[in-house]
This record gives C-alpha cells, sequence and structure tokens, in this order.
C-alpha cells in the first residue's frame, strides 16, 4: 500500500514538469520559426545597418530559444542555439553586407538542424 502511494505521488510531482518541458519545446520552435522570418528579411537587405538590426533581434530570439531549450532539456538543441547566437552575434559585428549575409546563411542553415533537434526532443517527452 505505501509504495502505491509512493509511485502516485511521484507521479503528481513529476506529471507538471513533462508538461513543462514539452511546452518550453513549444516555446523553443516558435522562437526558432521567428529565427528564420528575420533571417530571410536580413538576407533581401543590402544596407549593413539594417542587416545588423535584424542580427541583433536574432541574437534575442537565439537566447530565447537557449533558455526554452535548457528547460526542455534539449541539449542537442541548446548547443546548437548557442551557434545560432553565436553567427548572428558575427552579423550583427560585421563591417561589410557579403560578411553578414555569410553569417546569416550560416544562421539559416543552422535553424533547420535546431528544429529538427526539437522536434526529436519533443517526441522523446511525448513518450515519457
Amino acid at each position: 500500500m505505501k509504495i502505491t502511494i509512493i509511485i502516485l505521488t511521484l507521479l503528481l510531482v513529476s506529471m507538471p514538469i513533462f508538461a513543462s518541458n514539452s511546452s518550453n519545446c513549444g516555446v523553443a520552435m516558435a522562437t526558432i520559426d521567428d529565427i528564420v522570418i528575420k533571417a530571410n528579411t536580413a538576407l533581401k537587405y543590402s544596407d549593413i545597418d539594417q542587416i545588423s538590426d535584424v542580427a541583433n533581434a536574432i541574437k534575442e530570439d537565439a537566447d530565447k530559444a537557449l533558455q526554452a531549450t535548457d528547460s526542455c532539456d534539449c541539449d542537442d538543441a541548446y548547443y546548437t542555439a548557442e551557434v545560432i547566437f553565436e553567427n548572428a552575434n558575427d552579423a550583427y559585428l560585421s563591417d561589410t553586407v557579403e560578411e553578414a549575409t555569410g553569417y546569416i546563411k550560416t544562421v539559416q542553415q543552422d535553424v533547420v538542424i535546431a528544429k529538427q533537434h526539437v522536434k526529436a526532443c519533443s517526441i522523446q517527452l511525448a513518450k515519457q
């Protein structure tokens, strides 16, 4: 009887954690989708100041993605979000349009990988 109560208590305590983790994966995915839109927008500009402004916004979104992927316990997506942040920062600090757009294109590639990692984590969380 005591074991049943302990097991039920553990399940009740852990359920909100799983729901919260799953919710954070949703936040991560939405934030990554925002990064895609901003990266596409940045590549349409031919002015370094405009690209830098968008790169700064991407950095902010990448920081949100870092927090969300950390909360949903998705290590691979977290590391990819770090790379996105670094490339957005490099684009922000770039002196030329060519250099900045190179970093933004790398962000676009990294976003595809990040989405795959978040999807994989979401599936794993759903199985728990």
